[in-house]
C-alpha cells in the first residue's frame, strides 16, 4: 500500500496536471472561473493588482502591431540554417542569444527551477515592464479537434481564453504532430513557415521557451502575463499590413495550426509580457489562465 507521503506526492502531481487533462477540463467546465482583468496602465505598476492573463483588446499591454514590430526588429538578427534536420542547433542558439543581448539588452535561459522541474530565468540584463520575454510554442487546436491522446501525461497544454489549445509538449505524439504540420505548411521547399527547433534543447529562436515558465505559488507573485495575439500570413488578402508578417520571418515562429484550413484566421501567438522589472538571475513566473475548482 502507498504511504501517506506517496499519496501526498501523487495528489500534488495530479493537482498540477489536471488543468491540462482534457477530459477533466470538460467535466469541470461549469466550475471554470475567468480571472478578473483591469486596465492596461495598472499592469505596469509594481504595486498594482495581481494580473494573470490578458485577452481583451482594450486590456492588452501590447497590441498585435506591437508584437509584429517587435518580431520584425529582433528576428532578422537571428541566424537560421534553412533546414534543421540532423543539425546541432546549440551553436546557433548561443549566437542568437548573443543577438538578444545586443539588440534587446536581455536574454533568457532554461535551467532547473526551485519551484518545479525546469524553469526560465533572466540570463543577462534587466527586463523592463512591458517587454516580451518569450513565446508559448506548440500545435494549435480548435476546441472541437481531438487532443485526448496528446493530453495524457502532458503538462504543457495551454488553454486560451477562446478555448483554443496549444500543445507545447516536445515529446511523443505531440512532437510528431508538430513536425508533420510544420513540414506540411512550408511556403516553399527552402522556406519554412514555422520553427521546429523548439522541440530540441537549443531552439534557434531563444524566445521559444514559454512552455517552461512555472506557475506561481501561494506565496509568490507572477512577473509576466500571457497575452493572446494574432498575426496574418504574408499570403492573406484581406488583412492589415500592421499585423502581416514578412515570409522570411515565419521560420522563427514556434506555432502551427493542426488543421491547415485554420490558416485563413491568421496564426495565434501567445507572448509572455513582463508586468514589472525583472532582474538578472530572477526566475520568470506566470499564472495559468484557467482556474478550475
Amino acid at each position: 500500500m502507498p504511504t501517506t507521503n506517496a499519496w501526498l506526492k501523487l495528489r500534488k502531481a495530479w493537482n498540477q496536471y489536471k488543468h491540462r487533462f482534457i477530459p477533466w477540463i470538460a467535466i469541470n467546465l461549469k466550475n471554470t472561473q475567468t480571472p478578473t482583468n483591469s486596465t492596461a496602465k495598472s499592469f505596469l505598476i509594481d504595486n498594482g493588482p495581481h494580473i494573470t492573463h490578458v485577452s481583451k483588446r482594450e486590456e492588452r499591454i501590447i497590441s498585435d502591431k506591437d508584437l509584429r514590430n517587435f518580431l520584425c526588429r529582433i528576428l532578422p538578427h537571428f541566424h537560421h540554417p534553412g533546414q534543421i534536420n540532423n543539425i546541432n542547433t546549440e551553436e546557433i542558439y548561443e549566437t542568437n542569444k548573443a543577438a538578444m543581448r545586443k539588440f534587446l539588452g536581455y536574454s533568457v535561459v532554461t535551467r532547473p527551477s526551485n519551484i518545479s522541474g525546469i524553469g526560465v530565468f533572466v540570463e543577462f540584463g534587466t527586463i523592463k515592464a512591458g517587454s516580451i520575454i518569450g513565446l508559448y510554442p506548440g500545435t494549435i487546436y480548435q476546441p472541437h479537434e481531438p487532443v485526448l491522446l496528446q493530453s495524457i501525461a502532458n503538462q504543457y497544454i495551454f488553454r486560451c481564453s477562446d478555448k483554443l489549445l496549444i500543445d507545447g509538449n516536445s515529446r511523443g505524439i505531440s512532437r510528431t504532430i508538430f513536425q508533420s504540420c510544420s513540414a506540411r505548411d512550408q511556403f516553399s521547399y527552402d522556406l519554412p513557415s514555422s520553427d521546429m527547433s523548439w522541440l530540441t534543447p537549443h531552439p534557434i529562436n531563444p524566445l521559444s521557451v514559454g512552455q517552461y515558465v512555472n506557475n506561481r505559488g501561494k506565496e509568490t507573485k507572477n512577473n509576466v502575463v500571457y497575452q493572446e495575439c494574432y498575426l496574418d500570413f504574408p499570403t492573406a488578402r484581406d488583412s492589415s499590413e500592421e499585423t502581416k508578417l514578412p515570409a522570411p520571418i515565419w521560420k522563427f515562429l514556434p506555432n502551427v495550426w493542426s488543421n491547415p484550413l485554420n490558416n485563413s484566421y491568421g496564426l495565434k501567438i501567445v507572448p509572455l509580457v513582463a508586468i514589472r522589472k525583472i532582474s538578472e538571475g530572477e526566475e520568470i513566473i506566470s499564472s495559468y489562465l484557467t482556474l478550475i475548482h
